[in-house]
């Protein structure tokens, strides 16, 4: 059980605020805060198309194809004496 009811006045949205505040400076401005630069992941920055390099791999899987447990000679069995 609450100890006291619930009164929302008492209560202040400063998100609301902070956002609020920041729309009226852009609209004013028409500038806002910007965002951070990118970090240099050190790459090449070469896009690769990932469709093609599968299709690729995919092809060269087939022309490598192991042959399968049941097409495969199996020698017979000997027994033992």
């Amino acid at each position: 059980k609450m100890a006291e009811s619930w009164r929302p006045a008492t209560y202040h949205d400063e998100y609301h605020d902070q956002l609020m505040t920041y729309i009226e400076r852009k609209a004013k401005t028409g500038r806002g805060r910007t965002a951070a630069p990118a970090a240099k992941s050190g790459g090449s920055g070469k896009v690769l198309d990932l469709m093609a390099l599968l299709k690729k791999s995919v092809q060269q899987g087939r022309k490598a194809k192991v042959p399968s447990p049941r097409t495969r000679k199996t020698t017979p069995k000997r027994r033992s004496a």
